[in-house]
C-alpha cells in the first residue's frame, strides 16, 4: 500500500512499544521527522488528542484488508512487485 502526504508511519510500534512491523520506501522526494520513543512520549504528553487520533489510525489500518500483491512484467524484463487494495 501507499502512505499519503502527511500520514504517519511507525506509529503502531511507538504506541505499543513494539518492534516495527514494516519498512517504508519513499518513491518521491520526502521530508521525514524521526522521533525517539522518549520524544514521541513527550509529544503525546503535550498533545493528548494526538494519542487518540493515532490510536484510531492504527485500529483502522489493522481492520483494513491486507494489500493484494501481484507481479507485473514482460518475459525477459525485470519484474516489479505492485500492491493494491482489493
Amino acid at each position: 500500500g501507499e502512505v499519503g502526504r502527511g500520514e504517519p508511519v511507525g506509529e503502531r510500534a511507538l504506541l505499543r512499544e513494539a518492534k516495527r512491523s514494516a519498512d517504508v520506501t519513499a518513491i518521491r522526494s520526502t521530508t521525514l521527522v524521526r522521533l525517539s520513543s522518549e520524544g514521541f512520549d513527550r509529544l503525546l504528553e503535550g498533545h493528548p488528542p494526538l494519542r487518540t487520533r493515532l490510536a484510531q489510525l492504527v485500529k483502522a489500518r489493522e481492520a483494513a484488508p491486507p494489500p493484494v500483491l501481484g507481479v507485473a512484467g514482460v518475459a525477459g524484463e525485470p519484474v516489479t512487485i505492485v500492491g493494491s487494495s482489493p
